[in-house]
C-alpha cells in the first residue's frame, strides 16, 4: 500500500520536469551504446562512472522514449530505497508493539518521499538513485552478515553491491573504509582473534564488481583515467576557477554551502506549511539519533553491530557527498536514507533502554504521535497525485521531449545534428556527434587543453568546429539551450548558409542547410 501510494506522486515528479543540462551526459551514452555500439571513454569523452550506461542501454533496447525510460528507471530505484528503509525499520523495531512498529516503519519512507532533497534529486536521469539503492543494499546485507557465524557469503555480496555503487557513482568509494573497519571490529566470531583476512570475501566481491571497469580501462587506459579522474578532479575545477566561481570550491566554502543551501534549504509548501525539512532531519539525526545510539552502545542492545556500523558510515557518506568540486545540492541526497536508518535504530535502542513502565510508555506515546504526524504529512503530499493522473502523462515534460525529437526527425530526415543538448535529436532517432555526447561539459572545458590533448581525448573546443566539421558537416544544428556556449554554433550555422526553422518549443531553433548551397543529407559523408 505504501509503494502504491507513492508511485503516482514519484512518477509525476520524475516525468513532468524539463530536461536538465546535467542529464544529457547520462542519457546519450546509453543510446550510443545500443544504437552504434560506442563505449564510454574509449569512443567519446565521458566524465562519470560507467555502470549505469549498460543498464540504460538495456532499457533503450525496448523503448525509443529515452528521457521517459531513463527517468522511470531511476524512479524505480528511488522507490526501491523507500522499500529498503521500510524493511530495515520493520526489522530494527521488532521490540515495539506491532501497531507502533508498523506505523513507524511506514512513516519513515513516506516522510522521506516528501522530503525536498529527495524530490529534487530522485527521478532525474542522474546516477544518484541507482547508486544509493546499491549502497543502501550493501549496508543492510553487510550488517546482517556481521551477525552470522559464517559471514563470508554475505560479505562477498555486500562487497559486490558496494563495488557496483562505486561503479555508478564514485562518491561511494570512501565507504570502503568503514565497511572494512566494521568487519575487523564487529565481524570476528567469539573466541577468534581479529584479522584483516576476514575482509577478503568483501574485497573479493568488490574486485568482481570492478571487472567491467577494468575491461574498459584495458581498452583505453588514458581515456578512462582522464574521464574518471582528470576531468572531475582537475579540469572542471580549473574551469570554475577561471570564471572566478567561489561557491563550494574549497572545504571552507563547501561547509558554508552545506549549511546555507542544504541544511537551511527551505521545504516546499504542503498542507501543513513551509519549514526547513532538511534541517529537521539533520537536527533529529545529530541531536537525537546519534546521542541515543551512542548511549545505547554502553548497554547490551540487540542491534549493537548495526548501530556501530552506521555510526562509522554516516560521516563517510557525508564526506562522499562533499568531495566533488564544486559541490551541488543533489549530492547530499545519499545522506538522507542513512539519517532515517539512524532514527529508526535510535527509536529501537531507546525502547530497549527504557525498562521502567512509565518512561517506556511515555517514549512509545511520543513515537506514536510523531509517526502519526509523519504518516499524515507524507500521505497528504503523495495523495496530491493519484493513479488516475497517470493517464494524462502524455502531456508531461518527458512525453513532450519525445514529441519534439520526432518533430526534428521529420524536418531533418537523417544525418548528424550538431548540438549541446543531444537528448532531443536522439529522441527522434537522429545521430549526434559523439564528441558532444556529454552536452556542454566537454565543450566548455576543452579550451583548457592543448590542441594535441584535445585530439587525443576527442574533445571539441569552439575553435575546433570549423576544421572538425569540414569533412562531416551537420545535417542540422540545434540551438537555444545554452546561450553562453552556443555563439560558435550560431557563427558556423550563419557562415555556412543554415537557415532557422521553427520548433514547437519557446527557445529552441533548428538550423537546416540551404538546399541550394548544401548537399542533401543522403549525399553527406
Amino acid at each position: 500500500m505504501l509503494l502504491g501510494l507513492t508511485v503516482p506522486f514519484l512518477a509525476k515528479n520524475a516525468l513532468d520536469r524539463e530536461v536538465s543540462r546535467d542529464e544529457h551526459q547520462f542519457i546519450s551514452p546509453g543510446a550510443l551504446l545500443v544504437r552504434q555500439h560506442l563505449l564510454p571513454y574509449k569512443d567519446y569523452p565521458y566524465f562519470q562512472a560507467p555502470y549505469q550506461v549498460a543498464l540504460q542501454a538495456l532499457v533503450y533496447d525496448f523503448s525509443d522514449k529515452l528521457l521517459e525510460s531513463a527517468r522511470l528507471l531511476t524512479m524505480v530505484f528511488g522507490l526501491g530505497c523507500l522499500g529498503l528503509i521500510f524493511a530495515a525499520a520493520l526489522r530494527y523495531l521488532s521490540g515495539l508493539p506491532f501497531l507502533i512498529r508498523l506505523a513507524t516503519a511506514t512513516a519513515l519512507p513516506l516522510f522521506m518521499a516528501s522530503n525536498t532533497l529527495f524530490l529534487y534529486t530522485s527521478g532525474r536521469s542522474w546516477n544518484h538513485d541507482l547508486s544509493v539503492f546499491l549502497a543502501l543494499s550493501a549496508f543492510l546485507v553487510h550488517g546482517r552478515a556481521l551477525a552470522r557465524p559464517r559471514p563470508g557469503p554475505g560479505l562477498m555480496a555486500s562487497g559486490l553491491l558496494l563495488g557496483l555503487a562505486a561503479g555508478v557513482r564514485l562518491s561511494w568509494v570512501p565507504a570502503v573504509l568503514p565497511f572494512l573497519l566494521a568487519i575487523y571490529w564487529l565481524g570476528t566470531p567469539p573466541g577468534q582473534a581479529r584479522s584483516w583476512r576476514q575482509g577478503l570475501p568483501f574485497l573479493g566481491g568488490m574486485a568482481l564488481a570492478a571487472l567491467p571497469w577494468l575491461a574498459l580501462f584495458l581498452c583505453a587506459p588514458a581515456d578512462t583515467f582522464f574521464g574518471a579522474v582528470v576531468y572531475p578532479g582537475k579540469l572542471t575545477t580549473d574551469y570554475w576557477a577561471s570564471h572566478n566561481y567561489a561557491k563550494a570550491m574549497d572545504w571552507d566554502s563547501k561547509l558554508a554551502f552545506f549549511y546555507q543551501h542544504v541544511f537551511l534549504g527551505a521545504g516546499d509548501y504542503h498542507r501543513f506549511g513551509t519549514y526547513q525539512q532538511n534541517m529537521v532531519i539533520f537536527l533529529a539525526t545529530a541531536g537525537l539519533a546519534l546521542p541515543i545510539n551512542l548511549l545505547a552502545l554502553r548497554r547490551g542492545i540487540p542491534q549493537r553491530r548495526e548501530t556501530i556500523f552506521l555510526l562509522l558510515l554516516l560521516p563517510v557518506v557525508w564526506l562522499g557527498s562533499a568531495l566533488p568540486t564544486p559541490n551541488m545540492y543533489q549530492y547530499y541526497y545519499q545522506l538522507i536514507p542513512f539519517c532515517f536508518l539512524a532514527l529508526a535504530l535510535a527509536v529501537a535502542n531507546l525502547s530497549h533502554l527504557l525498562t521502567r513502565p512509565w518512561p517506556r510508555r511515555a517514549w512509545l506515546t511520543a513515537v506514536a504521535l510523531v509517526a502519526a504526524y509523519c504518516l499524515v504529512f507524507g500521505a497528504s503530499s503523495c495523495y496530491s497525485v493519484k493513479w488516475s493522473d497517470l493517464a494524462g502523462r502524455g502531456a508531461w515534460s518527458a512525453a513532450r521531449t519525445h514529441v519534439l525529437g520526432q518533430e526534428m526527425a521529420r524536418q531533418v530526415g537523417q544525418g548528424k545534428v550538431l548540438t549541446l543538448a543531444p537528448t532531443f535529436p536522439l529522441e527522434g532517432g537522429l545521430d549526434i556527434y559523439p564528441e558532444l555526447a556529454s552536452g556542454p561539459f566537454a565543450f566548455r572545458v576543452a579550451h583548457l587543453l592543448t590542441p594535441e590533448e584535445r585530439r587525443a581525448r576527442r574533445m571539441l573546443a569552439p575553435a575546433d568546429l570549423e576544421a572538425f566539421l569540414a569533412g562531416q558537416p551537420p545535417a542540422a544544428i540545434l540551438t537555444g539551450v545554452d546561450p553562453d556556449l552556443e555563439p560558435s554554433l550560431l557563427t558556423y550555422a550563419q557562415a555556412h548558409g543554415y537557415r532557422p526553422r521553427p520548433l514547437n518549443h519557446p527557445q529552441m531553433v533548428l538550423w537546416l542547410p540551404n538546399p541550394q548551397t548544401q548537399p542533401s543529407p543522403r549525399d553527406r559523408p
